[in-house]
Formats: C-alpha cells, sequence, structure tokens
C-alpha cells in the first residue's frame, strides 16, 4: 500500500500545482504520510490520501465544517457506493471535495465532486443518476489491478 500512497502524493501534489499555474497562490506543500497540506497565500488545503476510502471517517473528524480539504481516491466502483451510501456524512462540510482518480485511463482521468455544493443544487431525486454519470465519465479501476501494479 505504500506504493499506492506514494504514486498519488506524487500524482496530487502535481495536480495541485497544476490548479495553481496562473493564479500562483501556493507558498508551501508538506507531505506528510497519508495527506499533504499545501498552503496558499489565503488558505490552508489539506489533501487525504485515501485510494480505497477506507480511512475517510478518521479524516472528518479531524476537520473543522469550513476546513479546505480534498479526498484523494481512485475512481473504482466501491469508492463510488461509499459516496453514495455516506453522502450525509459529507455534505456537512462547505469545502470538502473528492477527487476521484484514473491516472491510466486514455481520456478524462478525473472527476471531482463538492458534495455540499452538490447537495443544495441537486434535486435529490435524481441525486444517485446524476453521481452516477459523473463517475462514468472517468474509466472505473479495478482494485486488484491497482493493488499488482504497486506490488
Amino acid at each position: 500500500m505504500t506504493q499506492i500512497i506514494e504514486f498519488l502524493k506524487e500524482w496530487t501534489v502535481n495536480f495541485a500545482k497544476n490548479k495553481d499555474i496562473f493564479t500562483k497562490t501556493i507558498a508551501e506543500i508538506k507531505p506528510a504520510d497519508r495527506e499533504i497540506v499545501i498552503l496558499h497565500k489565503h488558505k490552508e488545503h489539506k489533501y487525504f490520501l485515501d485510494p480505497f476510502l477506507e480511512h475517510y471517517a478518521n479524516d472528518l473528524k479531524s476537520l473543522r465544517p469550513d476546513s479546505h480539504s480534498s479526498i484523494v481516491c481512485f475512481n473504482t466502483r466501491d469508492n463510488f457506493r461509499i459516496l453514495v451510501d455516506k453522502w450525509n456524512d459529507f455534505i456537512s462540510f462547505s469545502h470538502l471535495s473528492f477527487i476521484f482518480v484514473n491516472p491510466f485511463a486514455h481520456e478524462q482521468k478525473v472527476w471531482i465532486i463538492f458534495p455540499h455544493t452538490h447537495n443544495n443544487i441537486a434535486d435529490p431525486d435524481s441525486l444517485k443518476l446524476g453521481l452516477q454519470t459523473m463517475f462514468e465519465q472517468v474509466e472505473s479501476l479495478d482494485r486488484k489491478k491497482v493493488e499488482e501494479v504497486y506490488s
């Protein structure tokens, strides 16, 4: 699992730097075991590296409702099910995003959802269908294949 975390750590740092390419607000990047804290000129953003959403509950406990944070995970069916099943656990965090990644996809490699914002604008009756559509925009990964590549 260490290699998977290291891979996601490198991917996340590159992702954050690319997002910052025009605004240039990153002041410092502090990688840790399973997270990365990026200090911007005006805020702190914490990225939790949780490839298969096994630690999100503990990660959320460390956050304030207004913390700028992201949970970076692979775009797997199991991770998608957790997002849908635990949706109400996520909507109280106003700046929490999930970054679903498939770095091996041929086309689109990432999709991002802010549960709090999405919950405020989405029709509750079509929530799952809308999330499913977003999930399907990026090729899904199989956990076993990811673990084989990084074992």
